[in-house]
């Protein structure tokens, strides 16, 4: 798999992508309410996952032009249609890509958790 993002054309983040491209990435989700924990230790639902794999920045304007339209639906309303990002906006971003090469994930619901892993 592959994750996208984009972000500024320069800055630190890159600076450490380029000197070393192994990343983690991680992303959860709290649900409901935390349980009384009377004694015991106190409890909420969640899903995390974490992923291990290599960025790689890319300089072609087409690339960078991807994530950003993948994100457009996001930001429609009933009103506003979001159109491909043009190559000028995407010449103001940059974007990374990170090929995805391991990944674990955690779920707890009702106290009781689920785990999972998967490796390229």
């Amino acid at each position: 798999g592959e994750i996208l993002l984009h972000c500024a054309l320069g800055g630190k983040k890159l600076d450490v992508i380029h000197e070393n491209p192994n990343v983690c990435f991680e992303v959860s989700e709290q649900s409901g309410e935390v349980t009384a924990h009377a004694g015991e230790g106190c409890s909420q639902g969640f899903e995390s996952a974490i992923c291990w794999g290599t960025a790689q920045y890319t300089d072609d304007i087409e690339e960078r032009a991807a994530p950003l339209t993948a994100f457009q639906p996001r930001y429609e309303t009933g009103d506003r249609h979001r159109r491909r990002a043009s190559r000028e906006r995407a010449a103001k971003c940059g974007a990374v890509a990170i090929a995805v090469r391991k990944m674990t994930g955690r779920r707890r619901a009702d106290k009781e958790c689920e785990q999972w892993q998967w490796e390229q």
